[in-house]
């Protein structure tokens, strides 16, 4: 059951990034919609941080060490996520920043829906839990599929390319999730866990750094960015409510 639940939420990232895809594909005027989707996923990564992985993070490390050690340990894993996404923009240096941006948002959204399996596989034989998390997941995952649609949008990728690219990563992390739920390696231990959501978080920290703010500041529709701040902000509100 929790399995197919799994395969729904990434169903639905995909669908709705399909969706998107083609809505910006044959529409023509799109500076309007890029300042709403650029606003938004600027306040649902900060929100996502404070709301959802920084205290599940600080949660799962509090039963491994005490209170100092688990703040230098999430300091540490927050560096390495930024340095993963600082290497991926050296190792491709041959592509543009705007192409990086968005194989890096692509890698990132990933990490979040495999973090997203992991907790629905965590929870135990609870109905309404589940229905829940899983409410939770679908609308997380409406705003990924935002955030990665513009930022291939931005790097003048074609439809194809996206598609390939995204599907690509798609797979390792379905092989991931699929070898961690057959062998109960990361489920189970709170180590494991807690580093890998450290890690997601210096990445978001990153994101909102490098991308989003930039492209914040670069917009000038000031009333489309302020719809954007509220809605969003109201959507996670209650979101995380659930």
């Amino acid at each position: 059951m929790k399995i197919i639940i799994v395969g729904i939420c990434i169903l639905f990232l995909f669908l709705s990034l399909m969706s998107g895809l083609l809505i910006f594909k044959y529409k023509k005027d799109v500076k309007k919609t890029e300042t709403f989707i650029n606003s938004s996923s600027l306040v649902f990564f900060i929100l996502l941080i404070i709301f959802y992985f920084l205290p599940n993070c600080l949660s799962l490390l509090e039963n491994e060490f005490n209170v100092v050690q688990c703040y230098a340990y999430l300091f540490l894993m927050i560096l390495l996520g930024m340095m993963i996404l600082k290497f991926i923009m050296y190792f491709m240096s041959n592509k543009n920043s705007e192409f990086k941006n968005s194989l890096n948002i692509s890698i990132l959204s990933l990490l979040i829906v495999f973090i997203e399996g992991i907790y629905i596989y965590s929870i135990k034989n609870n109905t309404s839990d589940l229905l829940f998390l899983t409410v939770r997941y679908l609308i997380y995952n409406v705003l990924l599929s935002l955030s990665i649609i513009i930022s291939y949008r931005k790097s003048k990728v074609n439809l194809m390319s996206c598609v390939k690219y995204l599907f690509i990563i798609l797979a390792i992390f379905m092989v991931g999730f699929l070898l961690s739920f057959n062998g109960n390696f990361i489920f189970k231990d709170n180590l494991w866990l807690g580093s890998l959501v450290g890690i997601v978080i210096g990445m978001l920290i990153y994101l909102i750094t490098y991308v989003y703010i930039p492209y914040f500041k670069q917009d000038n529709e000031s009333k489309i960015k302020t719809y954007a701040l509220i809605i969003t902000s109201v959507i996670m509100v209650l979101v995380n409510m659930l």
